[in-house]
């Protein structure tokens, strides 16, 4: 099979294709034909530091993909040949092949292109997992930090499914129109000093914001102010500043919460594949 490895650390061009032999496909492996893959910040991140395997080999990034199955193992039984899946995997996605566990791979209705289905498996992944531990279905209120990026589109939608008041976060007001588009109910200006004061006279009723979605540190003490009592603030992976200072009394004070995750590498819970593919158009 073909595939693209990390050669060295660098920009698009230590990106080299070299033929591989085929993976072993395993009892509990679903063989891919892959048609797409996923441009994700990790992906980048590993180019840009030239990660190589544990074994010093060089590596082969991709954290999704789509396409069609080929094969399937013994005792896989949820898929087919032939069937149209995406993928949420440990890496190895650049490739036109790839053998991932039965149990990260998502069949994928006719009405969605195997293109937008290749950038689903990781922010479907990592958001499901979140909103179940926060029960986003007993929120009234999220606010999004659009800092979170492709998790904040996915975040947005599956809170708007959920009957949830959605809030955006933003640097400035250029995406305005995108974030209202995809059901934000009120997009404000994190930089503007009223801030605050602008999220508790829209909260008035609850107080404050219930859920905050954030990856940046140095946007911790505002968010604790923002959270309402019993609120929670998610922190999905970290940019910026990561060593912060966090108001233990603040938190007392609100029974508030933080929760931290990392990007979601392997799909270890089941998602409930109906639901999510009804997020896109």
């Amino acid at each position: 099979m073909l595939a693209v490895r990390i050669q060295r650390a660098g920009g698009p061009d230590v990106l080299i294709p070299e033929e591989l032999e085929l993976p072993e496909i395993k009892m509990y492996d679903v063989l891919i034909d892959v048609e797409w893959c996923g441009a994700n910040r990790i992906d980048l991140d590993q180019r840009i530091e030239g990660k190589k395997c544990s074994n010093g080999v060089a590596y082969c990034p991709g954290l999704e993909c789509s396409g069609r199955i080929i094969a399937v193992g013994k005792y896989v039984s949820q898929h087919k040949p032939s069937g149209r899946v995406c993928a949420i995997l440990d890496g190895g996605g650049y490739a036109d092949k790839v053998v991932v566990p039965a149990n990260q791979v998502f069949e994928v209705p006719e009405r969605i292109s195997l293109k937008e289905a290749a950038c689903f498996p990781e922010a479907a992944c990592t958001i499901w997992q979140a909103f179940s531990k926060v029960k986003i279905e007993r929120r009234k209120t999220i606010l999004v930090h659009e800092a979170c990026g492709y998790y904040a589109v996915f975040a947005m939608q599956m809170a708007r499914l959920k009957g949830v008041r959605v809030f955006v976060a933003t640097e400035n007001d250029e995406n305005n129109n995108f974030y209202m588009e995809l059901g934000a109910y009120k997009c404000i200006n994190w930089n503007d000093d009223d801030f605050l004061t602008q999220v508790q006279k829209l909260t008035s009723d609850r107080g404050g914001i219930e859920i905050i979605l954030d990856s940046r540190g140095d946007h911790l003490p505002q968010d604790l102010e923002a959270l309402c009592f019993g609120g929670v603030v998610v922190f999905l992976d970290m940019h910026g500043k990561t060593l912060v200072d966090v108001d233990i009394q603040c938190l007392m004070a609100k029974n508030a919460q933080i929760e931290v995750y990392a990007s979601i590498m392997k799909a270890n819970l089941l998602l409930d594949s109906v639901i999510c593919w009804n997020l896109l158009p």
